[in-house]
């Protein structure tokens, strides 16, 4: 199926305040324009009303009510109930209310209807369908939701998910717009759990990016049950994006780039971001499949007490004793052989999963020197030859950089082991911050052997698989997309 580009986005910004009014079911509404960076009015009408969310179409948008059905149907009969279940918290207690369950408590932090509120409109984001294949395909705002007592600028005082109708509704994009929905509803849930169980005080704690996106895009799986092709082949092919003949985009997967520090090497290259949303889906389906292909983990990360990468380690610690994932250092290694080993058993792949046992990490072509600067999660791959005759030398007080020998002949993975043949995986563990300067995200320097991986070797299978694809997909959040244009977010 032919697709466009979209960009989904959810802004996380906090508001409190005095005892609010309920809004007017009227059309009126507030919508966001990314071109200009405001928020502007406009007026729409209730197409669908269902048992757990009203759809409201903008004037002019759309003909009819078919797609607003479709929209209120499907979310009435399953995501509603999947991602729900899955993500969101049960039988709990805030600011001395009960609630059975986070989206109730959204719709009592919202307009207390009962409902989501969909409102399906042509989202304002420069789309073109010759010039800016890019559109927000839909974004989930928490400033519509009143915490405390005071109205916000531009808040409708709903609790609502924005979807776009121009080209998100489009025949070809329906499919894609409906996934859209369930990915918005878990940045939806996944705040109100932060309000519940991060906060302190009047401070709301969000969870990292990378794990707020990561849960949204295993929304999307659950929704789905299947993968998003988009993330699989942009990961093999290192973002190779080709049209006649001509280069059109291309990743840094194979320099180490990924989800852990998020967007940072977006001035390196315009698509480095989508080697952060291609790596966390492989990260958390990777979870999802080590957990015993239970989506029942993402509920546990999504319910956690904490906002950084210890909502997964002491999750998955818990699920699965005894592989020393309470350490990140040891489940990035883990993830990061699994991803170039991808043995069909056991934690060094992705359990003969039938599209992600297709998996094969992106090796460097080529290296200039012996050395590589790596940001904290990065990990990247040469190849051992007769001349490399020792792991380097670490000192954990002074660097964060760690090594790993890989082989998918021999022992799958060692600490020390050096022959002809084997990978040397050079990686970076820092969570936190860097031990020498105390600055969080800082690169550091680590050693490779300084010879690439050739595709034709033994160890390292080809897929097959072509550059791609019709049309040039690109999928990234609309926060970047602001980021982008020098809008404050």
């Amino acid at each position: 199926m032919k697709k466009t580009l979209f960009l989904i986005f959810i802004i996380c910004s906090f508001f409190l305040s005095c005892e609010p009014e309920l809004p007017e079911q009227s059309g009126n509404f507030w919508a966001y324009d990314f071109s200009r960076d405001r928020h502007y009015r406009l007026t729409a009408e209730l197409l669908y009303e269902g048992n757990y969310c009203n759809v409201w179409v903008e004037k002019n948008t759309l003909q009819g009510t078919e797609k607003a059905e479709l929209v209120g149907i499907e979310y009435d009969y399953l995501i509603h109930e999947q991602i729900r279940d899955e993500f969101g918290m049960t039988d709990f207690n805030y600011s001395g209310r009960n609630f059975s369950d986070s989206m109730e408590l959204a719709d009592w932090l919202g307009d207390n209807d009962g409902k989501l509120c969909i409102l399906l409109l042509d989202i304002r984001d420069n789309f073109n369908e010759i010039s800016n294949r890019a559109f927000v395909a839909g974004y989930f705002w928490n400033g519509d939701l009143v915490l405390g007592s005071r109205f916000t600028f531009g808040s409708n005082q709903r609790d609502m998910i924005y979807i776009d109708t121009y080209p998100g509704m489009e025949e070809q994009q329906v499919e894609d717009t409906l996934a859209t929905l369930a990915h918005e509803m878990q940045h939806l849930i996944n705040f109100v759990n932060s309000v519940v169980i991060r906060r302190v005080g009047n401070t709301i704690y969000s969870m990292d990016t990378w794990i707020d996106e990561g849960l949204s895009s295993a929304a999307e799986w659950v929704y789905k049950q299947e993968h998003l092709d988009m993330r699989v082949d942009w990961y093999n092919d290192n973002g190779r994006v080709e049209k006649g003949g001509m280069r059109l985009a291309f990743g840094l997967i194979d320099k180490g780039n990924n989800f852990f520090v998020w967007g940072n090497r977006s001035n390196e290259n315009p698509y480095a971001v989508m080697d952060d949303y291609a790596t966390v889906y492989l990260f958390f389906q990777w979870l999802r499949l080590q957990a015993g292909n239970s989506a029942g983990i993402y509920q546990k990360i999504s319910a956690s007490s904490h906002t950084d990468h210890s909502a997964v380690t002491s999750v998955l610690n818990t699920l699965i004793p005894g592989e020393g994932y309470s350490n990140w250092d040891v489940l990035l290694k883990t993830w990061l052989a699994a991803n170039y080993l991808n043995e069909e058993t056991g934690k060094y792949g992705y359990k003969n999963d039938p599209e992600l046992s297709k998996i094969k990490a992106p090796t460097m072509s080529s290296f200039t020197s012996s050395s590589i600067t790596l940001a904290p999660g990065e990990g990247v791959y040469s190849l051992m030859t007769e001349s490399f005759t020792a792991m380097p030398a670490v000192d954990p007080s002074l660097t964060s950089i760690r090594y790993a020998s890989l082989s998918k002949t021999g022992t799958p993975v060692h600490d020390t082991l050096v022959a002809p043949d084997r990978i040397l995986l050079t990686y970076n563990i820092n969570d936190e911050f860097n031990p020498r300067t105390f600055e969080k995200g800082r690169p550091e320097t680590g050693t490779t052997t300084g010879v690439p991986i050739p595709a034709s070797a033994s160890y390292y299978v080809e897929s097959g698989r072509s550059a791609v694809r019709e049309g040039f997909l690109y999928r990234i959040d609309a926060g970047d997309y602001m980021r982008r244009n020098n809008f404050n977010d």
